[in-house]
């Protein structure tokens, strides 16, 4: 659900313009494609069972961040 959320304030704030991280000639747009995308099939069983896979291969390599929280901490952490 934070996934659609910060999609959505990035529709609001750059609304039929270009984000500086967009491919030139791209404009921000929300669709019905792309919020069931988000909410369905982005996260399919496939995808959980590879990442799944991903993170049992390379345990000791990979940090889980589950929330805002966690993220600014690890930045901070390692902030150089």
């Amino acid at each position: 659900m934070v996934c659609l959320l910060r999609a959505m304030k990035r529709y609001f704030k750059y609304k039929n313009s270009k984000r500086e991280s967009m491919v030139e000639g791209c404009i921000e747009k929300m669709g019905l494609e792309f919020i069931f995308w988000i909410l369905y099939k982005g996260r399919s069983k496939e995808k959980k069972d590879y990442y799944n896979k991903i993170l049992k291969k390379y345990n000791s390599k990979i940090k889980i961040i589950n929330n805002q929280k966690e993220l600014n901490k690890f930045i901070n952490t390692y902030k150089v």
